[in-house]
């Protein structure tokens, strides 16, 4: 997302930042902050909002990036119990 679109995007619930995604509401996290690499902010101050929506264990969530290089959409299927024992 560029610019005005990203900040409006992102809508506050709880204190804590949420992404609109087909009617949805989606948690966001700052993968900057949670590897506390720098200050990370809500809204973006120059231009671009990378999210990439992750899916594990029925929960959805939006991991917010600096860029993405190659943009592709994967299944990770589990284990069968035979094999993960």
């Amino acid at each position: 997302m560029d610019g005005d679109e990203a900040r409006q995007a992102i809508e506050m619930s709880h204190d804590k930042p949420v992404y609109r995604l087909r009617g949805e509401l989606v948690p966001l996290l700052y993968l900057n902050r949670e590897l506390q690499i720098q200050d990370g902010s809500t809204t973006p101050d120059h231009g671009v909002l990378n999210v990439v929506v992750l899916t594990a264990q029925d929960c959805t969530f939006g991991l917010v990036v600096d860029s993405i290089n190659n943009a592709e959409e994967i299944v990770v299927k589990p284990l069968s119990a035979a094999l993960s024992a």
